[in-house]
């Protein structure tokens, strides 16, 4: 599986994979995007859930 995410003030970042930290850490960026693709080789369905400022 790989993601990515658009950050506050930085746009879009790079792909990252399997569980690794996308974003940012420590500088109070929002994230208000993300992308989730399954590798070709898996089979299934993407479950996520997500979080709103000021709606929870």
């Amino acid at each position: 599986m790989s993601y990515r995410t658009h950050v506050q003030d930085y746009g879009w970042q790079g792909y990252v994979y399997d569980g690794q930290q996308s974003g940012t850490s420590g500088q109070s960026k929002r994230l208000e995007g993300i992308n989730i693709k399954l590798s070709p080789s898996l089979d299934g369905n993407v479950v996520y859930r997500t979080h709103v400022q000021d709606y929870g």
